[in-house]
């Protein structure tokens, strides 16, 4: 199995996990659960939460998300972050509290 991650810099990914186990514990210690351990997972599920949560009209909301068997089959299938959040903002966000594409009545 190759994965997005495969395709960069070993060392820059090792740095990147290893910033985020130190600078945001809390978080490091739910995407690792959420990854079933696989710390390069939890690395890209951390990117794509946080690539779903800047989305604008998203930002100070609940973001979507996809199903952790969904996210990991596209971790596995070597798409990218960007792409796992777009999957998740396109999908009308099921988890979501607001539409992420709103339409405004006479625009």
């Amino acid at each position: 199995m190759t994965t997005w991650l495969d395709h960069h810099d070993i060392a820059l990914v090792n740095r990147a996990v290893q910033t985020l186990r130190d600078e945001q514990p809390a978080r490091w210690a739910e995407s690792l659960e959420r990854a079933g351990g696989d710390p390069r997972f939890a690395l890209w599920l951390t990117l794509v939460d946080d690539l779903v949560a800047s989305y604008p009209p998203l930002a100070t909301n609940n973001p979507p998300s996809l199903p952790i068997s969904q996210l990991r089959s596209q971790y596995c299938a070597g798409s990218s972050p960007i792409s796992a959040a777009s999957s998740a903002l396109s999908d009308g966000g099921a988890h979501a509290t607001t539409d992420p594409f709103p339409i405004t009545p006479g625009r």
